[in-house]
């Protein structure tokens, strides 16, 4: 699809999130409505089990489907390939953000290449194990990437496509999309702005993130994308 049919993709990632997305589609059109921008909301279903994939087709939206559940970081780049938009803006299906967040975001384009909502609360559950483990590895990864970075791991995004495009293939399957998604375009000298957004509850469900189990995988996938990242650097270089 060509970036210029629209101006902006909406983009939601979904894996059984029947409670919450019907709130969280009527409130994006809310944001949307008397705004100058034209866009679409895309849902790609990741094999739910519930009824999201007929929620998001009653409600008109685009919807790309995949049979079986793939993983967070499958159902972004499918999305992306898909997206009619030349901005791309990411937010949770679960109503923990604030889709009126997104038109403040659009504000800062095109002088910003991604805006980032960071977060001014933490309302997941295992909170105590969560909020340092969550630090820590924010600290490391700015610590690496020589940017002070204010949330690591927000799911509230705007981003270029075209400049998402190239590098899709650093995106693994489960989760680490969110920091990996920060990293690309922070350690290929891209321009990123952070606004302070609301951080809610689950609308309903429960959090597919295990604090301990994930939180490693993200690490892993961390040091595998500054692996990478440096080791072509030194290639080029040499």
């Amino acid at each position: 699809m060509a970036d210029e049919h629209l101006d902006v993709t909406v983009l939601l990632l979904c894996f059984n999130e029947q409670e919450a997305l019907a709130g969280v589609i009527a409130d994006i059109r809310a944001a949307f409505r008397g705004n100058r921008h034209s866009y679409e909301i895309l849902l790609v279903d990741d094999g739910s089990t519930d009824n999201s994939a007929a929620i998001a087709r009653d409600l008109s939206c685009r919807l790309v489907s995949h049979p079986l559940r793939q993983g967070a970081g499958a159902a972004f780049r499918t999305g992306v390939s898909s997206a009619r938009g030349g901005i791309i803006a990411m937010i949770d299906a679960d109503g923990t953000y604030t889709p009126a967040d997104i038109p403040r975001m659009l504000e800062y384009f095109p002088d910003y290449d991604q805006v980032n909502g960071a977060r001014t609360s933490e309302q997941g559950t295992w909170v105590l194990l969560r909020a340092p483990v969550k630090w820590g590895l924010r600290m490391f990864t700015s610590l690496l990437a020589g940017k002070v970075i204010p949330d690591l791991q927000t799911g509230l995004k705007a981003f270029k496509r075209k400049m998402m495009l190239p590098y899709l293939d650093v995106i693994p399957d489960k989760f680490s999309l969110c920091p990996l998604i920060t990293l690309v375009f922070l350690c290929h000298g891209r321009r990123l702005k952070y606004i302070p957004t609301e951080y809610h509850k689950r609308a309903g469900g429960r959090s597919k993130f295990h604090p301990v189990v994930d939180t490693a995988y993200v690490f892993f996938q961390i040091c595998r994308f500054f692996w990478r990242f440096y080791r072509g650097r030194l290639s080029s270089k040499g």
